[in-house]
């Protein structure tokens, strides 16, 4: 039998008297996230990432690689999911999302916008923004925000460079 209802109960009847004061203090779990791997179409390169939550809230990603010089936030580009406000799943498959690594403005058109302008506030430590390089890095460290601000456990992986994109 509940504590409460049992103290109400006696309550009621005079048997006891004070009600009940638990509180009962409910968290938000924070999202997982899985790297699955990067992958190639069109000229761009996209990470595929898997996003859990028990609570399905939309969820934003950190990618973080470090290219030999110090860990450097990933910006996204125009294609894939984006970085913020990705669906997420209790499952453990989860929801996969495709998200394009940025890359640098050609130097002859003047009217793009640096991806690296579009990163929203830094994140703590790591201010530095990378661009896509040339050549890819074998390992990124990816950290999952909720739309409340729980954020995840950052997760560190070598990812495959996969032939062409999942579509």
């Amino acid at each position: 039998m509940n504590r409460c209802w049992l103290a109400a109960a006696l309550t009621a009847a005079g048997a006891v008297s004070s009600g009940c004061d638990e509180v009962v203090d409910v968290r938000n779990r924070a999202p997982a996230i899985v790297p699955l791997s990067l992958c190639q179409a069109q000229g761009s390169t996209y990470f595929l990432v898997r996003l859990t939550d028990l609570e399905e809230d939309r969820v934003d990603v950190d990618l973080v690689v470090d290219l030999g010089d110090g860990p450097r936030r990933v910006p996204s580009g125009r294609g894939g999911d984006g970085l913020g406000g990705l669906s997420s799943a209790r499952t453990p498959d989860g929801r996969v999302h495709r998200i394009e690594w940025g890359a640098p403005c050609p130097t002859d058109t003047p009217a793009c916008t640096d991806p690296c302008a579009l990163l929203e506030a830094p994140l703590a430590g790591v201010s530095a923004c990378a661009p896509r390089p040339p050549s890819l890095p074998a390992r990124v460290t990816l950290i999952a925000v909720a739309s409340d601000g729980t954020a995840g456990t950052p997760v560190s992986a070598d990812l495959p460079l996969e032939a062409a994109c999942p579509e």
